[in-house]
């Protein structure tokens, strides 16, 4: 096996893995539906259909909604473990197919490091709704690309066409992004524009203008406040902005240097990545991150391996390695956390179903910061961390309240004997967990993500959203406990105050 393909299948095992050892999530719990209980069948799968119609006529009319729910429903986990595996190796293999690079070339590990570090998997993208959402439309767009630009001769089958079709239905925003890239190669490269290729993008066109003929797009946009297009100067954004511009410099630097297939892909690619960037800064989504980096990097592949670089043997084989190496590393330590965290998922349903409605005592495992980083952020720092996490896992285990999940200090404590962390504020601080009383925490009780101004010992302040755990101390007394630790932080900052947020 050449060591391209080695590599590629390395990395689409461990992905198939993480994927299969995934805990079930948000996203998960909603297109599984009513179906709670039922085993893996035909049966399970037409109650979670009832709640992928719902879908199409409230949220959006993706062909992914469908997939997610026949994954969930209709087979066990591991099978879509495999088909995360085969969609990651064919998103590498006709990545670099598309890109024309050697077997042995340093751009084929660049490409590897791209797909697993450059792009925002982050802890969300391995849940099985995130990836044929962002995952899956990749590589189905690599794939289509590849027969229009790479292929020796462009021809148009009945599976081709097919899978134009679905590319383009799989999610809008890539979609749209693809047809802008369409209108300006008909724009600039309009000599590029054969038939075979036209047949593509128009069934490629077909299949985006699908997620725009049901209602609930519309619905979903019309409850979306357009944003200015500013960029945000934060980590991820200005990540994502020099992926972006990056591909914007790429193009005409390796321009002379591309052949004409190569220049007409050039274009494609560069558009796509800016007509998705524009979309991002106007609605302000964060999973809109994907789309635009994605097109970053693929025309970055495109572009730079064709400038023409000098190193020596040693070096390229030095860095080939230890990317290689890295990757891998990371990948797999990946997947020992996401075993951890799918051992943990399941012991506390363990104890949610002994202790009914009762609260439960269990401190999460966390993720060191240190290895968080290594693993690319793609693993969750802990278990049942969010507001999300906890509403959605007690939607199905907690009779439809937020799972009360209480940390173990707090077991068999006596809260009235603890001091207030300022006078009058109905806070207390017991062993490192700050509880407050009903009167307090009650603005906050059943209201999803309510937002609290809190202010911190220090003097600092910071907006936070606030979801109060009702509890009874060992006095009998009624208490909420209210989570204010801070991410990859072992330490809890003495609260002051927390108020209504306006």
């Amino acid at each position: 096996m050449p060591p391209r393909r080695l590599l590629f299948v390395i990395i689409a095992a461990l992905y198939g893995v993480l994927s299969c050892l995934c805990p079930p999530m948000q996203d998960d719990f909603t297109f599984m539906g009513r179906s709670l209980g039922v085993p893996v069948g035909w049966d399970k799968l037409a109650l979670g259909w009832e709640e992928v119609t719902q879908h199409f006529s409230y949220d959006v009319g993706r062909l992914s909604n469908v997939l997610a729910t026949v994954f969930l429903c209709l087979f066990p986990r591991w099978v879509f473990g495999l088909a995360q595996a085969f969609v990651t190796y064919v998103a590498l293999e006709y990545g670099s197919r598309l890109a024309r690079l050697p077997g042995r070339s340093l751009w084929c590990v660049v490409w590897a490091v791209m797909w697993v570090f450059a792009l925002p998997w982050f802890e969300g993208i391995i849940i099985l709704d995130f990836s044929v959402n962002y995952l899956w439309p990749s590589a189905l767009i690599i794939f289509v690309l590849y027969e229009m630009f790479a292929t020796p001769l462009c021809r148009v089958r009945w599976w081709t066409l097919m899978a134009a079709a679905c590319a383009g239905w799989l999610h809008e925003q890539f979609g749209v992004a693809v047809c802008c890239g369409f209108l300006a190669v008909l724009l600039l490269r309009h000599d590029a524009v054969t038939r075979p290729r036209l047949a593509l993008a128009l069934a490629f066109v077909g299949g985006t203008f699908l997620n725009f003929v049901f209602p609930g797009i519309w619905m979903r946009a019309d409850g979306m406040a357009v944003r200015d297009m500013t960029v945000e100067l934060k980590p991820l954004h200005a990540c994502l902005t020099f992926m972006v511009y990056a591909s914007a410099v790429a193009v005409p630097l390796a321009w002379r240097h591309l052949d004409r297939q190569r220049r007409t892909l050039a274009v494609l690619l560069l558009s796509a990545a800016a007509s998705a960037y524009a979309v991002l800064l106007c609605t302000g989504v964060g999973r809109g991150t994907w789309a635009p980096q994605f097109f970053g990097c693929l025309c970055m592949l495109v572009c730079l391996p064709a400038l023409p670089w000098k190193a020596s043997a040693w070096l390229k084989r030095t860095i080939a390695w230890s990317a290689a190496v890295l990757t891998i590393a990371s990948l797999s330590l990946s997947v020992y956390w996401m075993a951890i965290h799918l051992r943990e998922f399941r012991e506390v349903e363990r104890r949610v179903m002994l202790a009914g409605r009762d609260c439960i005592y269990y401190d999460p495992v966390k993720m060191p910061l240190m290895q968080q980083a290594l693993a690319g952020f793609r693993v969750p720092a802990r278990q049942f961390r969010g507001l999300y996490a906890r509403h959605f896992f007690g939607s199905y285990y907690c009779d439809g309240k937020p799972l009360r999940l209480l940390p173990s200090a707090l077991l068999g404590c006596k809260v009235g004997d603890a001091p207030e962390t300022a006078p009058d504020s109905g806070l207390r601080y017991i062993n490192g967990c700050v509880v407050a009383t009903p009167g307090c925490a009650a603005p906050f009780v059943g209201i999803f993500e309510a937002r609290a101004d809190v202010t911190y010992s220090d003097g600092s302040h910071e907006r936070r959203v606030i979801d109060p755990v009702p509890f009874t101390d060992a006095d009998g007394r009624a208490w909420a406990y209210i989570d204010f630790s801070r991410r990859f932080r072992d330490e809890t900052r003495r609260v002051l105050t927390i108020e209504v947020a306006h």
